[in-house]
């Protein structure tokens, strides 16, 4: 049985736990599993319902539909938000790397440099304005030294900038925009 454990999607990765494919539709936050199956992520960035080994579904929402993450929002281990035009994303991957793609998982923009750290959990966007990636432990490898700038938040924008936003000015850039 999954317990305590984020199950979670990745985009456009594909991660195949189990032989069983299993199609979901999307305006349903959870569906029934066969019993063999243990989940499977797809390739259309859709959170698709995990199961414990007796086929009970759990109920997993769907793809993230937001540029932003707010003051107190975390993205976990193969979560991530998108620009509104849908070119651009962040996603924290399972290697513990903060990365920003364009349209595609082959071209990335910027990353936290903190790949091979698969420890690394979660990205939260904290009330003080600092963006800080961490661990189950609540230790901190990577922040945007943005600390000062209270209710600051992170934007993926269409011009391919993930940035700290506070007060209407920019606190912090991935420096990408009109990439």
């Amino acid at each position: 049985m999954l317990k305590n454990k984020r199950i979670l999607y990745a985009m456009p990765l594909l991660m195949l736990i189990s032989s069983a494919f299993i199609k979901s539709d999307a305006t349903k936050t959870s569906t029934t599993i066969p019993e063999t199956s243990k989940g499977y992520l797809n390739t259309e960035a859709y959170r698709i319902p995990f199961s414990n080994t007796k086929g009970t579904a759990l109920n997993v929402p769907y793809r993230r539909s937001t540029d932003v993450l707010y003051p107190g929002q975390s993205l976990y281990q193969g979560e991530y938000i998108m620009s509104p035009d849908g070119r651009f994303y962040v996603i924290l991957q399972f290697d513990g790397n903060l990365v920003l793609y364009y349209d595609d998982i082959q071209t990335y923009l910027w990353h936290s440099n903190t790949y091979g750290n698969p420890q690394i959990t979660r990205l939260e966007m904290q009330s003080d304005g600092n963006l800080v990636l961490y661990d189950d432990n609540n230790t901190p490898y990577w922040h945007t030294h943005t600390h000062i700038y209270p209710n600051g938040y992170a934007v993926m924008t269409n011009c391919g900038e993930f940035k700290i936003v506070q007060a209407g000015q920019t606190r912090w850039s991935s420096g990408t925009c009109w990439y």
